[in-house]
């Protein structure tokens, strides 16, 4: 089965958002031994550019829930009531309204997730968890994205986990671990938690209905974690790159310090399957309050 989807052309416009932000490639004494994504927030010269960053992150809040076309069809039905600027103001205050997680960080890890799987893997969203207001502990089982992508003629689905952890690295490390190696065994039997109505665009509706129906044969499940994690102060350095120099350290620091006894039991074949995406940040606490701010909640 040959793979007919143009998957560049469903990509979203992100340079603005990835100006914000500083990003490379990191061989890490980690497992698996490759190589691993280090970012954190961008610095213009010696200023951090925290409030370009949050300001870009939530003007991806509409794509998150409504693909394309949904928010085309919603738009043309807010203008026969509306000017066309005000129905766009409704239509990114509708998507605010059901982006509601349990926690900021949660609304803050999710849509970080969202971006970076699209930017740093090319994977779109195929199916998300969806609300489920009778069991709120079913409703957090399952991964926090599910992307897909093509290479070599063949479909590679992302299963994402983000943690945003203001107290430190290592905790976050060993629950996202964890936690993606859990939905990675369990995905299959929890898809009935999923959906994809509204933010799929319609060339990906059939390819998400036969992943659901297991129609699939030309696929590799594969896993993202995102690790966000609170360094306190950094001092500046003598210009742009010494200082953001002093952030990758920061992961090379905090990775050094992982055990084998941090790493979860799982075969070697699934443990090369997880890539890493490591996120310094000064002043977390606070970043996640401006963000909650700037949201509304």
């Amino acid at each position: 089965m040959e793979v007919e989807i143009d998957f560049e052309k469903l990509l979203p416009k992100m340079e603005a958002f990835i100006r914000t932000m500083h990003h490379v490639s990191m061989d890490l004494e980690i497992k698996p031994k490759k190589k691993h994504i280090g970012t954190c927030i961008n610095y213009n010269d010696l200023i951090q550019l925290k409030e370009e960053f949050i300001k870009e992150l939530l003007a991806s809040v509409t794509r998150f829930v409504y693909s394309k076309a949904k928010g085309k069809e919603i738009v043309q039905k807010l203008e026969t009531d509306h000017e066309t600027e005000d129905a766009f103001n409704l239509l990114n205050q509708q998507a605010k309204d059901k982006f509601r997680p349990y926690t900021v960080q949660g609304q803050f890890s999710e849509l970080l997730l969202f971006n970076l799987l699209q930017y740093h893997f090319k994977a779109v969203p195929l199916i998300r968890k969806m609300k489920i207001t009778t069991n709120v502990q079913l409703e957090r089982n399952g991964a926090d994205a599910i992307h897909v992508a093509t290479s070599d003629n063949k479909y590679i689905l992302y299963l994402g986990e983000a943690k945003t952890y203001t107290s430190g690295f290592k905790a976050g490390f060993k629950k996202s671990l964890t936690s993606i190696v859990e939905t990675f065994s369990k995905h299959r039997n929890e898809l009935d938690l999923y959906k994809f109505e509204d933010f799929l665009e319609p060339e990906l509706i059939d390819l998400a209905t036969k992943y659901i129906n297991s129609e699939l044969d030309n696929i590799e499940v594969h896993m993202v974690c995102i690790v966000t994690f609170c360094v306190g102060d950094v001092p500046l350095g003598d210009d742009r790159q010494k200082t953001i120099d002093k952030y990758m350290s920061t992961i090379t620091d905090e990775v050094d310090k992982i055990i084998d006894s941090d790493y979860p039991d799982i075969q070697e074949p699934i443990l090369a399957r997880i890539n890493y995406i490591f996120m310094p940040v000064n002043g977390l606490e606070k970043l996640i309050e401006d963000f909650k701010k700037k949201l509304g909640v």
